[in-house]
């Protein structure tokens, strides 16, 4: 079973993860990408004291994943 410690961290590094595919998305040239990105940046990622919020990072979490599904299929 994870300790508290370790599921923190978790959250901090997927905080980090989905800033940066935020940041990244914006400029696609892929308009459902816009559209969705466009939605996903007004959710807030954290809470009003300033912690994580973990139901919107794990929600954009799951976009990054399978935005990178997608991209893996699209190599092959």
């Amino acid at each position: 079973m994870k300790d508290k410690g370790n599921n923190a961290h978790s959250l901090e590094k997927k905080h980090d993860d989905v800033e940066q595919l935020l940041a990244r998305m914006k400029h696609s040239s892929v308009d459902l990408h816009k559209a969705i990105v466009s939605v996903l940046t007004r959710l807030p990622l954290t809470n009003d004291n300033g912690t994580l919020n973990s139901n919107m990072i794990n929600t954009v979490w799951k976009y990054k994943q399978i935005v990178d599904s997608l991209a893996e299929t699209s190599r092959r």
